[in-house]
């Protein structure tokens, strides 16, 4: 029977799905599978345009229960409400899920009895902040008759992300921590903002990205069109996600093979007609 590897699910929308791609030379979903080399396989399952309410439904058809010829789920990292947080109105926009609904929809995804059944860590993710100042007039040279997403609104689909991982982690059934992305992200952009240290702002709201404030700041780098992320903002992400994900293998020292699911080259079998050749 093959070995199976433990495996790092991203589970998600497209803020995940183009976690694999090489942005100003990083790769979220490379460097982190360059943490878990030879331990844990990564695997992506983020899905452009999706919201909780569509990842809920299919999250059966995706995942297994496990099994004898089922990899263990190990770690899941969740990331969904950029596109909930969509203003809709048909047919230009109609991702939108509404305050409640995304929190009981993120709640039955990041409780779901498959990550349970394999006894997964669940890594809650708050959606990045939102460049409204570049998104807006964006929206409206598409044709729509408002912008599809605010920067407020979205702000509030963070916070509903935090008090769903505090709720989720105080019951203690299973593991969940949260990784403020916005948070993250959004001082990220503040260090990069001498406007905001010039007017002594020390925080919001309204925040850079917001029309009200009329600075995107850092923004307008670290998101490439006001929503997505570029490999900067990945690599914010990775660095607030790597104590989450075994942080231990990181101390290790370099000859250290423990978790390898094959063994080093040094101690691994050969055939038997091979050797390996003796010491003469």
């Amino acid at each position: 029977m093959a070995k199976l590897y433990p495996q790092l699910i991203l589970f998600g929308d497209s803020l995940l799905q183009g976690s694999c791609a090489i942005q100003s030379g990083f790769s979220l979903q490379a460097a982190l599978q360059d943490h878990c080399m030879r331990r844990y396989d990564v695997v992506n399952r983020g899905m452009s345009g999706y919201n909780t309410s569509q990842c809920l439904k299919y999250l059966p058809s995706m995942f297994l229960a496990p099994g004898p010829n089922v990899a263990p789920i190990k770690i899941v990292i969740i990331l969904l409400g950029a596109n909930d947080a969509a203003i809709n109105d048909p047919p230009m926009s109609f991702q939108g899920v509404d305050f409640e609904g995304y929190k009981e929809n993120l709640t039955a995804i990041a409780s779901h009895d498959i990550w349970k059944a394999h006894g997964a860590k669940i890594v809650l993710t708050t959606p990045p902040p939102l460049d409204e100042i570049r998104t807006g007039p964006a929206d409206l040279e598409w044709g729509h008759k408002q912008p599809s997403r605010t920067s407020k609104r979205s702000q509030k689909y963070s916070q509903i992300c935090r008090d769903v991982a505090k709720e989720l982690g105080e019951e203690g059934e299973h593991e969940v921590v949260l990784v403020d992305l916005w948070r993250g992200v959004m001082d990220k952009a503040i260090e990069m903002c001498p406007e905001w240290k010039e007017k002594g702002i020390k925080d919001g709201p309204p925040y850079l990205g917001d029309p009200e404030c009329g600075l995107q700041g850092g923004l307008g780098t670290l998101l490439s069109d006001g929503l997505h992320m570029n490999g900067e903002a990945y690599k914010v992400f990775a660095d607030l996600l790597m104590p989450h994900v075994k942080p231990e293998w990181r101390e290790l020292p370099p000859e250290s093979r423990e978790d390898y699911v094959f063994p080093d080259w040094q101690t691994a079998e050969w055939l038997e007609k091979d050797g390996p050749p003796k010491a003469k």
